[in-house]
């Protein structure tokens, strides 16, 4: 969802939804959809320029989601702007 938002609406988008995709993922931390709404949390976060959020969300994706090469490019991405 985040991605989505982020791809069409920009980065002013990006950072609306962040709120959204926050609070889902405080909400229902270990809940089944958790890991995919923190991905789009962290391509939210990177898309509106706010990387400390990126990176709090992807820490969440990986300890509820398998290793993958979608995880270690975000955060090699992460890394690049931390």
């Amino acid at each position: 969802m985040g991605a989505e938002i982020a791809r069409f609406g920009g980065s002013p988008a990006a950072r609306a939804v962040l709120p959204v995709l926050k609070d889902w993922c405080r909400r229902f931390p270990d809940g089944p959809e958790t890991g995919a709404v923190a991905l789009g949390w962290c391509l939210a976060a990177l898309a509106g320029d706010v990387a400390e959020e990126g990176r709090e969300a992807l820490n969440l994706a990986r300890a509820l989601l398998p290793e993958g090469e979608l995880l270690r490019r975000l955060d090699s991405v992460l890394l690049g702007v931390c």
